[in-house]
C-alpha cells in the first residue's frame, strides 16, 4: 500500500466538507430545535445564523427536490461551520486546514451528540470532500494526460469529472485548470475536488456504532486517490511529512 504523508505543509486545501443526509420521523420545523438542543454547548455565545433558503415559502423548501438537502441554518465557530437541515447534517472546515485529528475530533463529537436525540431514522448518504486549489495549472505536473485526436488540452480551459467505484464508497474526481478570479496576474489555477460518498440505505442500523470507522476509511481513500494524481516532484514542493508508525484503517464489507 502507497505510504501517505500525515501533513502537507504547503497545504492546498481551501475547504473540506462532511455531508450527512438522512431521514427524520419529527417535522420538519422541529428537527432544528431538537439538533440545536443537543449540541449548543459545542456552540456557546454563538447565535445561529438563517440561510437565505428560509426567505422561501415553506411549500416551495419542502417540495422541490432542488432543495430538498439544503441547510437552513449555520453555526460557525473560528473557520469550522456545522450546517442543519431537515435531511441533512453539513460540517465544513474552511482554510486554513486545521488537520484531520481536529477536524475529525469536532465533527465525531457534534455526531455523536445528535445520535442522542434520536431525531435521525435513517441515514441516507455520508460525503466526504475535499476541495483543494493551486495557483498555477497543474495539469502537466500530475499523473493525468487529457487529450483529443492525440493533442494535448492540458493548456486549455479544462473541467474533467469522473468516477471510481469502490466497495460501497464512490469516489468523484474533478479537475478544473480554470481561470484565477482572486489574482488576475495569475493565468490559470488548478482545482483538485475529490467527494467520496456512501449509499448506505442498507447500512443506516448500524451507522452510529461505527461511524467513526465509515468516515476515516472514506478519508483513507480520498488521501490515496489524491496522493496518487501528484508526481513525485510535485509533492516535494508541499513538504510533506511521514510517521513510520502511520496506522491504515479498512473495513471488510464482506463480512
Amino acid at each position: 500500500m502507497q505510504k501517505l504523508p500525515i501533513e502537507i505543509q504547503e497545504c492546498p486545501i481551501i475547504e473540506s466538507i462532511l455531508e450527512i443526509r438522512y431521514s427524520s420521523d419529527f417535522p420538519a420545523d422541529a428537527i432544528f430545535g431538537m439538533i440545536y438542543g443537543g449540541i449548543r454547548y459545542e456552540f456557546q455565545g454563538i447565535n445561529p445564523e438563517s440561510l437565505p433558503i428560509l426567505q422561501l415559502p415553506e411549500q416551495v423548501r419542502l417540495q422541490d427536490p432542488n432543495l430538498k438537502y439544503q441547510a437552513y441554518y449555520r453555526l460557525s465557530k473560528d473557520n469550522l461551520n456545522f450546517s442543519i437541515g431537515p435531511r441533512t447534517i453539513i460540517f465544513s472546515n474552511l482554510e486554513p486546514y486545521i488537520g484531520w485529528d481536529d477536524w475529525s475530533l469536532f465533527f465525531n463529537r457534534i455526531i455523536e451528540k445528535i445520535h442522542k436525540t434520536n431525531v435521525i431514522s435513517r441515514i441516507e448518504r455520508i460525503g466526504l470532500r475535499y476541495i483543494n486549489s493551486f495557483s498555477m495549472n497543474l495539469l502537466n505536473q500530475i499523473n493525468v494526460d487529457f487529450r483529443i485526436n492525440d493533442s494535448s488540452i492540458n493548456d486549455k480551459p479544462t473541467n474533467i469529472r469522473t468516477e471510481f467505484h469502490e466497495d460501497k464508497l464512490i469516489k468523484v474526481l474533478q479537475i478544473s485548470n480554470i481561470l484565477n478570479p482572486r489574482n488576475p496576474k495569475q493565468k490559470k489555477r488548478t482545482i483538485i475536488d475529490i467527494d467520496c460518498l456512501y449509499d448506505i440505505n442498507k447500512l443506516s442500523n448500524e451507522f452510529f456504532d461505527n461511524h467513526k470507522e465509515y468516515i476515516e476509511y472514506a478519508h483513507t481513500k480520498e488521501k490515496e486517490l489524491f496522493f496518487n494524481l501528484l508526481t513525485e516532484e510535485l509533492l516535494a514542493t508541499l513538504k510533506p511529512k511521514y510517521k513510520e508508525d502511520w496506522k491504515w484503517v479498512t473495513i471488510d464489507f464482506k463480512k
